[in-house]
């Protein structure tokens, strides 16, 4: 028979194993802002960042503070998520996204939860042993068109012509194993990443040398940046869309998705050589399919795609402009239409349809007189 001393001991047993469970949470913005983040009234981190990990997070309801620090965005977003006690879901990392809010035109973000994993990492990693010394690089060495060596350096040579958004030579895969062989040399990430940099803007390259170089950096918005950069530089660009599956959050791979489709718009604009603006006709069309769009997000590729096929004139441009509730599609639709304007002259009189100072600004800075 228990006694019930025992009992109470075991109990006691089961709470603290119970509470030395925990968790860790990630959150991260898809566009890039820097936050502070609060969880529970606990500050996580001091310095705005734009992906957050908070450690050793207890189950339960969490009621979050994410205050932004950016110039155009300084919100406080107070979201609330609740992580489950079930064992399954114990000692876990879930990781959330901060977006856009296009469902809810009160509010400026949302947050969508992405996955749950095992943890990463631990708060405080392990310091690795010093690196064993490895053979230095042989100074005025010739790394082929990638790079010279200079006091067991690399300083990169500048293959890319601006002007042209070509190169006289492509890399070769003699270069790209230089490159491997660099960055095992190096265990400094900082110094790693600018050397991933350097090649991406320096060179020209096929889709799948940009996919390994890119692969090198360890952070989504870094490698969708490069991405973006990168696809200027291909020797290859009608196999642009294989990039995406070095990107690992879906968000991210729309961000590209709807960059590949921005550059395609920009390009069959330019054919258009626009002199003549839709009729009254095909403009009503137009505005009532902007109208049967429900949300802000799908109105502006509704719009975005009139721009492909079509020439308008800027009160034309005002007109479905206005149909926006935000300055945000507003300002994305409006920079887009500039190509297919017929009246430029006028164009710079669209800034008052801005609700926003800074949003008139950044108008201005581009086409006001």
């Amino acid at each position: 028979m228990f006694r019930p001393g025992l009992i109470l001991v075991f109990i006691f047993f089961l709470q603290t194993v119970f509470h030395a469970q925990t968790n860790d949470l990630v959150i991260f913005s898809a566009t890039g802002k820097r936050f502070i983040l609060t969880v529970n009234n606990d500050v996580i981190n001091t310095v705005p960042q734009s992906n957050v990990k908070a450690f050793a997070i207890s189950p339960g309801v969490l009621r979050l503070k994410i205050k932004f620090q950016e110039a155009k965005d300084s919100t406080v977003f107070y979201p609330v998520i609740t992580i489950g006690n079930d064992k399954k879901y114990l000692n876990k990392e879930f990781t959330y996204v901060i977006t856009d809010s296009y469902t809810n035109p009160k509010a400026l973000h949302a947050l969508r939860f992405v996955t749950v994993n095992d943890t990463s990492g631990p708060e405080k990693p392990p310091i690795p042993e010093a690196p064993k010394e490895v053979v230095p690089m042989i100074d005025n060495s010739i790394y082929g068109i990638l790079y010279k060596a200079k006091d067991n350096k690399p300083v990169f040579f500048n293959n890319y012509h601006t002007d042209s958004r070509s190169c006289d030579t492509s890399l070769s895969q003699h270069e790209m194993r230089y490159f491997a062989q660099l960055m095992n040399k190096s265990n400094d990430l900082e110094r790693k990443s600018a050397y991933v940099t350097d090649v991406i803007q320096n060179n020209c390259y096929s889709v799948a040398q940009l996919m390994e170089l890119v692969s090198y950096f360890t952070i989504e918005l870094d490698k969708l940046k490069a991405c973006k950069e990168g696809y200027w530089h291909l020797t290859d660009k009608q196999n642009a869309s294989r990039l995406r599956e070095v990107l690992v959050y879906k968000s991210i791979q729309e961000d590209y998705d709807n960059y590949l489709e921005e550059i395609a718009r920009i390009e069959k604009q330019q054919k258009l050589a626009c002199k003549e603006a839709v009729g009254a006709e095909k403009m009503t069309q137009m505005m009532a399919a902007l109208k049967a769009a429900a949300y802000e997000n799908e109105k502006l590729k509704v719009a975005k795609k009139q721009l492909s096929g079509n020439c308008f004139s800027c009160e034309q441009i005002r007109l479905m402009a206005t149909s926006f509730h935000h300055d945000r599609e507003r300002i994305d639709f409006v920079k887009s239409s500039y190509r297919v304007v017929v009246d430029k002259q006028e164009f710079y009189k669209l800034s008052d349809i801005f609700d926003f100072a800074e949003t008139k600004d950044e108008f201005n800075k581009l086409y006001g007189k």
